[in-house]
């Protein structure tokens, strides 16, 4: 990657993690919730969407810490991936009951 100011940014790199898996963790419930179409399933697709989210996120850091030349892999990112998750999942759980959904009404 080039040489930016924007990168110097202290902690950059772990906003950008979190705000991926933030993206991630939402698009994953949004997914599983809509593709099921019933309210009773939703403990579910919270459930399945952030063991999902957490997992990828482990296994990422994982592969770039053992596998990949010129990557590291660390815990802080393994942190910031997770807390996004955590933060996408909650997000559009909530998004999904304000709005209240067709997603969440049909049974």
């Amino acid at each position: 990657m080039p040489d930016t100011r924007l990168l110097n940014i202290p902690y950059i790199d772990k906003a950008i993690h979190f705000a991926l898996f933030t993206v991630f963790g939402a698009l994953l419930v949004w997914g599983f919730a809509r593709q099921h179409q019933r309210k009773q399933a939703l403990t579910r697709h919270i459930v399945t969407g952030l063991f999902t989210g957490i997992a990828y996120g482990a296994l990422t850091e994982y592969l770039q810490h053992c596998c990949f030349e010129n990557r590291s892999g660390n815990m802080a990112d393994f942190a910031a991936n997770g807390f996004g998750t955590v933060f996408g999942v909650y997000f559009m759980v909530m998004f999904l009951k304000r709005t209240g959904s067709d997603t969440l009404n049909k049974k």
